[in-house]
């Protein structure tokens, strides 16, 4: 099956046992359904972990305004920048607010999450962990019912922690994170809660 949008989608869809659909463009509940979710959750599930598919490094431009307190320099931030992960000296001070990267120092260089436009850049793992989380939310809109989300969550967590494990095979392990998206659709589910973390 060839990697798309809608190949995504539509596996999403299977897991609640709803009907696929051909295009996201689709005059059905489905598709409508499928079109709103799919940015918003793999944006969301890209900002959960740094995932080494979607790490970019930047180096970058001065912004023409100084900070008017506590820090003496501002950059910013590309346009397809998630999350930061750190700058290229690790000891280095900042904080990002506002779409801008703030510090004491005169050049930044960072490790970021980027935005994904293309599914095919994203691994077999990640996409198992994106059509999951999708078809979690679809769960919440078109079944509400406990057991089937139950069902669903378990099968994302496992997902997600073999994925995160893979993730960490490739070159020296430098994070340890959590996803609080997961954390957080968790929270209310019976079972599930805040210890529901896998680090690597």
């Amino acid at each position: 099956m060839a990697v798309s949008k809608v190949s995504i989608c539509n596996l999403a869809l299977r897991a609640v046992g709803e009907k696929t659909i051909m295009s996201l463009d689709e005059d059905t509940k489905e598709s409508h359904l499928a079109q709103e979710l799919y940015d918003e959750v793999l944006e969301a599930v890209l900002e959960s972990h740094p995932w080494n598919c979607a790490l970019k490094r930047a180096d970058l431009a001065s912004t023409a305004e100084t900070p008017a307190f506590g820090w003496t320099n501002s950059f910013q931030l590309p346009n397809d920048c998630l999350r930061v992960i750190r700058m290229e000296d690790p000891k280095m001070i900042w904080v990002v607010e506002n779409g801008e990267l703030l510090c004491n120092n005169s050049s930044a260089s960072i490790l970021y999450v980027k935005k994904i436009e293309d599914p095919t850049e994203l691994t077999p793992m990640l996409r198992k962990v994106l059509y999951l989380s999708m078809a979690v939310e679809m769960s919440y809109t078109l079944q509400g019912t406990n057991t089937a989300l139950e069902v669903l969550m378990r099968r994302l967590e496992i997902a997600e922690a073999m994925a995160r494990s893979k993730d960490a095979q490739t070159g020296t392990p430098m994070f340890t994170d959590q996803s609080n998206w997961l954390t957080a659709r968790t929270s209310g589910v019976p079972g599930y809660g805040s210890d529901l973390t896998t680090a690597y």
